[in-house]
């Protein structure tokens, strides 16, 4: 047994010489918007293999000017309710923070694409995604031309 897993070992160290590693670069998108007394800044991040988003991590800071604006933005992302309709999906992770002293409703959101189900990813994108099968891509590109389309500004 001790042979065969030590023969094991050296074919593995004997192909990984070969092999090439994928790097993980990210890519960073991030919008300022200013509308009824509140001040949204979205910063999303792409961890991309080759052309292929592998995750996604978006964080969402709502600035309120006053407690009025903070109360409405509070109730307005409890109500979206995602905390509730992600707490099962595989490869998902989010989080609602409210700073009442700063005024802020923060929302963190994760999915990680090797794991998400295409059932799972289209209940978060409310259907926008259109993705079908249980595995699927998101090519780079096209995910960073829609950012810049809807008014983001995007580094790679």
């Amino acid at each position: 047994m001790k042979k065969l897993l030590a023969g094991a070992l050296i074919a593995l160290t004997l192909c990984g010489c070969g092999s090439k590693a994928v790097e993980t670069k990210t890519a960073t998108c991030t919008n300022t918007t200013k509308q009824n007394g509140l001040t949204m800044d979205i910063t999303t991040k792409y961890d991309y293999q080759d052309k292929t988003v592998v995750k996604q991590t978006q964080d969402a800071v709502i600035t309120a000017k006053d407690k009025e604006n903070y109360d409405f933005a509070k109730k307005y992302m409890e109500s979206a309710n995602m905390k509730d309709s992600t707490k099962d999906m595989k490869g998902v992770t989010y989080e609602l923070k409210y700073d009442e002293e700063k005024l802020q409703v923060s929302e963190i959101m994760s999915i990680d694409f090797t794991k998400i189900s295409a059932d799972d990813y289209n209940t978060v994108t409310n259907g926008q995604a259109n993705i079908d099968g249980k595995r699927f891509k998101i090519d780079l590109d096209k995910t960073i031309n829609g950012m810049k389309a809807s008014g983001f500004k995007c580094e790679l």
